[in-house]
């Protein structure tokens, strides 16, 4: 079995491991969670870890979890990283989209209805490069942040990103201990 064949058999599986979740979704992004990536960007690397001008993060109360991926398999140092994102504009719908640059599938693609000054938290139980997308229709606003490997550690770690008058702003940060960090499948850094 060649890499490709066992890296797609690893994306159903992670798309098989969040099918159920409960969402609040207003409804799906035009883009299928089961289908692999075609529009993988050459150099993910440009993208930022965060704009790193959010200012305070302040939600109300967080009014959706899901998880992407699974705990089956990973060792407990490497800790899940949470993308919580906050409708500080009171946007009546938010898209959320996450590619998993390993298996080059997208294990998750929603529209939400985030209640005004509160936040979804999207965790990423499992230690791979992603690219994170968040997107508001109505203010035209785009953001798409990485998050790198070495995020998975034995730290608490988050990116916040927060949904302003015609702008997304984002923060990333970390405890800071010293730990490992996990290795990544393929060994891509983004």
């Amino acid at each position: 079995m060649n890499r490709r064949q066992v890296l797609a058999g690893l994306g159903t599986a992670l798309s098989a491991a969040t099918a159920g979740c409960p969402s609040g979704l207003v409804g799906d992004a035009d883009r299928s969670a089961d289908d692999p990536v075609a529009d993988l960007p050459e150099r993910p690397g440009e993208y930022p870890v965060s704009t790193g001008d959010l200012g305070g993060f302040a939600p109300r109360e967080t009014h959706r979890r899901v998880e992407v991926g699974s705990r089956e398999g990973v060792h407990e140092d490497f800790q899940p990283h949470d993308v919580a994102v906050w409708n500080a504009a009171g946007y009546p719908e938010t898209a959320v989209e996450v590619v998993d640059y390993a298996t080059e599938t997208r294990p998750l693609a929603r529209t939400f209805a985030i209640p005004d000054d509160d936040a979804v938290r999207v965790s990423l139980l499992e230690p791979v490069p992603y690219l994170v997308t968040v997107r508001v229709p109505d203010a035209g606003a785009e953001q798409t942040l990485r998050v790198p490997c070495p995020v998975f550690d034995c730290n608490d770690s988050a990116t916040q990103v927060g949904l302003f008058e015609d702008e997304i702003r984002s923060a990333a940060w970390s405890t800071l201990l010293a730990c490992r960090s996990a290795t990544c499948v393929p060994e891509v850094e983004i």
